[in-house]
């Protein structure tokens, strides 16, 4: 089935720092699942307080979502897509407390999107990878209301 985001594996808390061989043989190790037929997948690459952040591998056109209480910012590292923002989440089903997953969006405004290109999705915005050009590689953040606290 299609997805929103990738699942991804949990890592232990507080991990404050991943290096580009942790992104590269994550990114490798993923290619390989869909070249045996996967359509993708993700990983958790950081975890500290409220904030998490995660590398979404995609090839093909998932579910669309609204997060109701984070905003989410997105990097892409490789491939490219088209990005559907706002407008209205077609057959919307609540995911979680914070979250509705639809089928699409309705009315929104399109955009293509490439490596090194950087965005974010506010809270409450429908969105949706509408279209994937082979692959959409992409190190994600979700922004919670409330940021964690200080580190001494």
């Amino acid at each position: 089935p299609a997805f929103a985001q990738p699942a991804v594996k949990a890592q232990a808390a507080d991990r404050t720092h991943v290096t580009r061989d942790d992104i590269a043989a994550i990114m490798n190790k993923i290619a390989g699942d869909v070249a045996a037929g996967k359509p993708g997948g993700g990983a958790r690459l950081l975890q500290f307080g409220n904030y998490a952040s995660n590398l979404e591998y995609r090839t093909t056109v998932g579910t669309s979502g609204l997060h109701e209480t984070e905003d989410e910012l997105f990097f892409v590292i490789d491939g490219s897509g088209v990005l559907v923002t706002g407008g209205k989440l077609t057959d919307p089903k609540r995911q979680d407390a914070k979250n509705i997953l639809g089928s699409g969006v309705e009315g929104g405004t399109s955009q293509k999107v490439g490596k090194g290109d950087t965005f974010v999705v506010l809270r409450g915005t429908p969105h949706w990878f509408s279209a994937i050009s082979g692959r959409l590689v992409m190190i994600s953040m979700r922004l919670p209301e409330s940021a964690p606290p200080p580190r001494p």
